[in-house]
């Protein structure tokens, strides 16, 4: 069993591991980070193929999304969102087309590929399953984000 403060066998970032910039879901990783921070990236994949669910997006528009839809919980910054883009191209789950901007300006517009599609399906399965238990754990309502239950007034 790992010591009070390790959060590697659960996935999640530990505070006594690293830092964590909750502004830009960017981490300061240390070598040992890299499995736990596969929650965060996991986290950012999905809700940038969220946003482009509906049709094509340039990466501003992608982080305004985000923003907007979590009412400003979670902001993306260049240094996490790019990469982000980058990495989902990679695997190929989203493609992208140059192209102009609202504003006239050269912008790279993604969308989601068929398997892009598939991957968020079951990324959005997941973290419904991921939210469920972990709220039930917490004693926090999902549909109304209270807490209560056992211990849950505290």
């Amino acid at each position: 069993m790992q010591s009070e403060g390790s959060g590697a066998t659960l996935g999640y970032p530990s505070v006594y591991e690293g830092r964590l910039d909750r502004s830009s879901l960017s981490y300061s990783e240390s070598p040992s980070m890299t499995d736990s921070m596969n929650l965060i990236k996991g986290t950012v994949d999905v809700l940038v193929l969220r946003a482009l669910e509906h049709g094509p997006r340039h990466g501003y528009a992608v982080a305004e999304w985000i923003d907007a839809v979590t009412d400003g919980t979670l902001a993306l910054e260049e240094g996490t969102l790019y990469p982000a883009l980058h990495r989902l191209q990679r695997k190929r789950w989203i493609e992208g087309e140059w192209g102009l901007s609202e504003n006239n300006r050269r912008a790279k517009f993604y969308s989601l590929t068929t398997s892009g599609r598939a991957r968020l399906d079951r990324a959005t399965a997941d973290w419904a399953r991921y939210a469920r238990a972990v709220g039930q754990a917490l004693g926090v309502d999902p549909s109304v984000g209270s807490v209560g239950g056992e211990d849950g007034g505290r």
